[in-house]
């Protein structure tokens, strides 16, 4: 923690908000931590646990980091891929690779 603080990074983790689910026998835990340079001004960047973790152990954490001099008309939403139904629009039956080595 000492080094990142040397480099002017600052913890934006909220360990309130574990991100990763523990089972019967361990806890919930914050094993992803992130790191931004902050100035502490009105371009802070923001850090947030969605809740979401599409079948995993893991949540989906969000990080918001503003761009200088760009304002905030980069803004740019990222999609999540439905994994069932891009399995489902694959052919039944699949070729065996013959020619591989």
């Amino acid at each position: 923690m000492q080094d990142a603080t040397d480099v002017g990074l600052n913890l934006i983790t909220d360990p309130a908000f574990p991100t990763r689910m523990g089972t019967s026998v361990t806890r919930d835990t914050t094993p992803h931590l992130t790191f931004a340079k902050t100035d502490g001004g009105s371009r802070e960047a923001k850090w947030r646990n969605t809740g979401q973790e599409l079948g995993s152990d893991h949540y989906i954490v969000e990080v918001v980091i503003p761009l200088e001099g760009q304002g905030n008309t980069g803004i740019r939403k990222h999609r999540i891929t439905d994994w069932d139904s891009f399995r489902k629009a694959l052919p039944a039956v699949q070729l065996d690779i013959k020619d591989i080595e």
